[in-house]
């Protein structure tokens, strides 16, 4: 992997779906010989043709 993606690091994600369209997902990290949740996000899910194009074009264009 460090080959491929010189000057990265892996970082271990999991993913839950929840209502309503949403899914949580999770940063994980290994603490002390547990798992612990670094950071949550949730996103919704939604068709293609329901994007904001000049929100599409911001988040592109940084």
């Amino acid at each position: 992997m460090e080959q491929k993606f010189p000057g990265l690091r892996a970082r271990a994600i999991a993913a839950q779906f929840m209502e309503d369209k949403v899914i949580a997902l999770f940063e994980l990290s290994l603490v002390d010989g547990e798992v612990k949740v670094v950071e949550e996000r949730h996103y919704r899910l939604v068709a293609a043709r329901d994007l904001d194009r000049d929100a599409i074009r911001a988040y592109r264009d940084g």
